[in-house]
């Protein structure tokens, strides 16, 4: 190509676009930075809001897409293997959690698989799958249901032919095969994990000693009891100072107390005769129609269709007494039992070896409050409401209504169940409202077969709780270290005369207690009950010594060591293996909630779900 083209004057255009380009560039990155501080300002971010999130794992957020990608994956896999499985709520709740767990597993245990470099070679799949040592998973779903027994000529088939046929077939085993790859990892790294501990010689021997060795000693005490409350004087500086000192013990979740009214809507004896109409105006074209598969679809009934020809002992006495005696064709009921109201047709009779089976259809319903009687409910529960503006407390009003007040104390964010109220959701979501404040009521909330009214009573932020609130907890204890500071100074006196147990206990006018034999972990003290310290105490003291003056959790204490009985110890093989067992089923039933806490794991579902 000639090169007088590049040896041109610019165009006109060029020219503009050579002068203004630095122009529009300061405009283009003034504009960016003016977006991303709205976005930033605003909690979002260019790919979305943080308020789509279902929750956090390993700082990463996960949006709801990606959490209900695959819930509505499991739910497929379900009813792509289990044609005409019904899919209730319950279910559901099941496959959310199993796929917030898969997410887990995704974010924050399997990038431990892989920094170990932990994975299924071809190899070891073929030998799981076709090879000598199939995985009884696969040998459970390949099992002849007339022999009872592996075929393995069907897998063999099923994944050289039967795959490559059928598209659905194919997804299907890939499906499989990735979840079973992921599960043969797994537990490769629990058994990584539990085979890298071991016990020692000398940890088995002191196993055996701590779980056989007795001590013989005595112990001279004065519990914190014999100490008057009215001479103490707990102050809030005493409880804030404790609780300093032992800070992470006392962190809490933020939780919420509410005091709260539930309204059940029930079934009025109008909707129950409402029921009996229907059955009645049903019970003749139901006899009439010929597809009864269609037809109770059709009727949107509670049972489907089932071709099946069943046991006397399949349905209730009540109903069976009736369906066999009851000739082919013939439409029986309505029966009532729990709320449902069922008519029968008797559809054809066959025989096993325990005598007569019938083949039934069923065409049933659940009664349910009409509208009429769900408003004069929701009426009762507006009358509450309007109620509570004025001087009466919640209790009052309630009282005045013939309604019982309940109260739900600690009610954290992640709670699915308060007493009396199954379906939480959105009652939480009102309590940790940001706009939302101690006294506030709620409005009606509507929990599907009942109506909630709730007054929020208090607030505990995430943290350390305030001082009233642990008062009730701390107090005992800052009342018995300041006995403590009573007690102490009169062992301190005592001791620097008294060389045996008998003497100190006779300068504190009180008691030696004998131990002749006292075990770890069950070193009973009388006057003091079980204390760790003094416990530990007689465990940790040389024979012939004393342990010095002990601040226990029941009282001031010396402990006097006189021997260490005598014990049989088994072979330390038995130990070590029983020890090393042990260690293993501990570490493969920690592993995944170590890395689970290590991930910061928050769950925020209840945002999006019941």
């Amino acid at each position: 190509m000639s090169d007088r083209y590049n040896k041109d004057e610019p165009s006109l255009l060029q020219q503009i676009q050579n002068k203004t380009g630095c122009l529009f560039l300061v405009i283009g990155v003034a504009m960016l930075a003016f977006v991303l501080t709205d976005l930033v300002g605003s909690g979002s971010s260019i790919f979305g809001s943080q308020a789509n999130n279902v929750g956090t794992i390993g700082g990463e957020a996960i949006s709801y897409e990606e959490f209900n990608g695959q819930y509505e994956q499991l739910k497929a896999q379900t009813a792509q293997n289990n044609p005409g499985f019904q899919i209730d709520e319950a279910m559901s709740k099941q496959f959310r959690d199993q796929a917030w767990n898969m997410l887990i597993e995704k974010n924050a245990i399997e990038p431990q698989y892989e920094a170990l470099g932990l994975a299924i070679s071809n190899s070891e799949l073929e030998d799981l799958t076709v090879g000598e040592n199939t995985h009884p998973q696969l040998k459970q779903s390949f099992t002849d249901p007339n022999t009872k027994q592996f075929d393995k000529q069907a897998l063999n088939r099923f994944l050289r032919e039967d795959i490559y046929a059928d598209p659905a077939k194919m997804k299907s085993w890939n499906q499989f095969q990735k979840q079973f790859t992921s599960g043969l990892v797994a537990q490769k790294y629990n058994s990584l994990v539990s085979r890298s501990f071991y016990t020692t010689d000398l940890e088995a021997r002191q196993k055996s000693k701590d779980d056989r060795q007795t001590i013989n000693a005595n112990v001279v005490a004065i519990p914190y009891a014999t100490v008057k409350d009215d001479e103490i004087t707990v102050t809030d500086s005493d409880i804030s100072s404790y609780v300093k000192r032992f800070g992470k013990k006392y962190e809490q979740e933020a939780s919420r107390d509410i005091e709260f009214v539930k309204i059940n809507v029930l079934p009025s004896a109008a909707d129950s005769a409402s029921m009996v109409k229907w059955a009645a105006e049903s019970k003749a074209e139901f006899a009439s129609r010929k597809d009864d598969s269609s037809y109770l679809s059709l009727m949107n009934s509670e049972s489907l269709y089932d071709p099946r020809y069943k046991q006397r002992s399949s349905f209730a006495p009540e109903v069976a007494e009736v369906l066999w005696s009851t000739p082919v064709g013939t439409v029986v009921g309505p029966f009532q039992r729990r709320g449902v109201y069922s008519l029968y047709k008797v559809t054809g009779t066959g025989s096993d070896t325990s005598g007569k089976t019938l083949q039934v259809a069923a065409l049933q319903q659940s009664i349910y409050p009409s509208t009429k009687t769900d408003g004069a409910y929701y009426k009762q529960a507006g009358e509450l409401l309007a109620n509570l503006g004025g001087e009466k407390s919640f209790e009052e009003v309630a009282d005045e209504l013939r309604l019982s007040k309940r109260v739900a104390n600690k009610v954290t964010e992640k709670d699915r169940f308060i007493p009396g109220i199954e379906n939480t959701t959105e009652l939480v979501r009102w309590m940790f409202n940001s706009e939302t404040s101690e006294g506030d009521v709620s409005e009606i909330i509507n929990l599907n077969g009942s109506y909630v009214v709730a007054r929020l009573t208090n607030i505990r932020e995430k943290g350390i709780p305030s001082v009233e609130d642990l008062r009730s907890e701390i107090e005992p204890l800052v009342k018995n270290e300041k006995k403590a500071e009573i007690l102490v100074p009169k062992f301190e006196e005592a001791l620097k005369s008294a060389t045996s147990a008998d003497a100190l206990a006779t300068a504190l006018a009180t008691n030696v207690v004998d131990l002749p034999a006292a075990a770890l972990g069950s070193a009973s003290v009388p006057g003091l009950g079980q204390d760790d310290k003094v416990s530990g105490a007689i465990f940790g003291t040389p024979v012939g010594k004393n342990s010095g003056i002990i601040e226990g959790r029941y009282g001031v204490a010396v402990v006097y060591v006189n021997n260490e009985n005598q014990y049989s110890a088994p072979d330390l093989k038995s130990i070590k293996m029983e020890m090393n067992s042990n260690l293993a089923q501990r570490a493969a039933g920690s592993i995944r909630n170590a890395l689970t806490n290590s991930a910061e794991v928050v769950d925020t579902r209840y945002k999006f779900y019941e």
